[in-house]
C-alpha cells in the first residue's frame, strides 16, 4: 500500500520529466468566497492534466520484458493520453480503452501520441472489463489508474508542490474520479501539514466516493447521470477506499449546474481553461462559501482537454451575445 516515502520517490523519479505547475491566487474568487483561494493549475501540466505524473512513475518503474510486451489502458481520457505520450517516449506499444462518448480532444490526442484507441466500451466500466480481459489475453500490462499504488504515489507529488508554494494551506478540494490524486496528496498533507483539512469532490451525477464512505462498501463500479464531468464517471478504487480514513477529512458533491457556472468562471475571471472535472472544486467553493471563509484555500484544476464546442456551449449560456 501507498506511503508518503513512496510519494517522495515518485517525485525525484518523475521530476526531469513533467512541469512544476503554478499555484496561483484567484482574486474574484477570493474576494467571492472571503477567503484566499489559490487555484493548483494542472491543466498546465504536460498533455494539460496531472494524470502524467502517475503514468510516468509507473511507466519508469517497468521492466524491459514489459516494456517490450506492451501496456493496455482503461481511460475516460486523460490516463490515456498520457500513457500514449511515455509509448512514444519509450517507444512501448499502447492500447486505450475508452468510453464510446469520449471527448473528441481526448481521443485525438491519444491518437496523436501512437495510441491505439479502442472505444467499444459504452461507458469507463465497460471500457476497464475489456481492457482487462486484453491484458490477460496477450500479457500486456495493465496499467490501472484505480489500483496501482506507483500511478497514486506520482499523482501525490501535487501535495509537495503546494506546501512548497503555500505552507500555512488550511484546506485543500480535490477532484475524485478513482481517487489516486486525493489519495496521494493526502497523504503528503498528513505527514507535512497535519492541520490541513482534505476535501474529495465529486458531482452530484456520480457521487461514488460519498456512497462507498457512507455504506462502508467498495463501489468499484457506479451508475451515473449524465454530467460534464466524464473524467470523474465511474467507481472507486481500492487504494482511495482503503486509505481514506487516513487521507481524507470529508467526501463531498458538487451541483452538475455549479460545474458549468465554475468552469465560465475559470475562464471570465482567472483565464483558466478547465474540465468540469477539474473545476468541481471551484463549483463546491461557490456554492458552500461560508465553509472557506477566512480560510488558506487551494483547489485543484486538474486537467484542461475540454471539448471546444463544449466551451463554447457554455459561454454562450453565461454571455449575452
Amino acid at each position: 500500500m501507498i506511503t508518503v516515502k513512496d510519494v517522495e520517490a515518485a517525485r525525484e523519479r518523475i521530476a526531469p520529466h513533467i512541469y512544476r505547475t503554478p499555484l496561483v491566487r484567484s482574486a474574484f474568487l477570493s474576494d467571492l468566497i472571503g477567503a484566499d483561494v489559490h487555484l493548483k493549475l494542472e491543466c498546465q501540466q504536460r498533455l494539460n492534466a496531472f494524470k502524467v505524473r502517475g503514468v510516468l512513475n509507473r511507466v519508469l518503474t517497468l521492466t524491459p520484458e514489459e516494456r517490450k510486451r506492451g501496456v493496455v489502458v482503461p481511460s475516460s481520457g486523460n490516463h490515456g493520453i498520457a500513457a500514449s505520450y511515455c509509448g512514444r517516449l519509450w517507444d512501448i506499444d499502447v492500447e486505450v480503452f475508452v468510453p464510446r462518448d469520449t471527448p473528441k480532444t481526448k481521443t485525438d490526442k491519444i491518437k496523436y501520441y501512437g495510441g491505439h484507441l479502442n472505444t467499444d466500451g459504452a461507458d469507463y466500466d465497460g471500457a476497464f472489463q475489456l481492457a482487462t480481459a486484453r491484458a490477460k489475453a496477450t500479457g500486456k500490462t495493465l496499467l490501472d489508474p484505480s489500483a496501482d499504488p506507483l500511478a497514486a504515489a506520482g499523482h501525490g507529488t501535487v501535495g509537495f508542490e503546494i506546501l512548497e508554494d503555500l505552507p500555512n494551506v488550511d484546506d485543500v478540494l480535490v477532484p475524485v474520479g478513482s481517487g489516486g490524486l486525493v489519495t496521494g496528496i493526502g497523504l503528503v498533507m498528513r505527514s507535512r501539514r497535519p492541520g490541513a483539512r482534505v476535501y474529495g469532490v465529486q458531482s452530484e451525477a456520480s457521487p461514488a466516493l460519498t456512497a462507498s464512505l457512507t455504506e462502508g462498501v467498495l463501489y468499484e463500479v457506479y451508475p451515473s447521470a449524465p454530467s460534464i464531468c466524464e473524467g470523474l464517471i465511474g467507481g472507486i478504487g481500492p487504494i482511495c477506499f482503503a486509505k481514506a480514513k487516513e487521507c481524507l477529512d470529508e467526501a463531498v458533491n458538487a451541483d452538475e449546474e455549479a460545474v458549468r457556472r465554475a468552469v465560465v468562471t475559470l475562464l471570465r475571471y482567472d483565464k483558466v481553461v478547465s474540465e468540469g472535472s477539474g473545476a468541481v472544486g471551484v463549483a463546491y467553493l461557490m456554492e458552500h462559501r461560508e465553509r472557506f471563509r477566512g480560510r488558506q484555500v487551494v483547489t485543484v484544476i486538474t486537467g484542461g482537454n475540454l471539448d471546444f464546442s463544449v466551451l463554447v456551449q457554455e459561454v454562450r449560456k453565461a454571455v449575452d451575445f
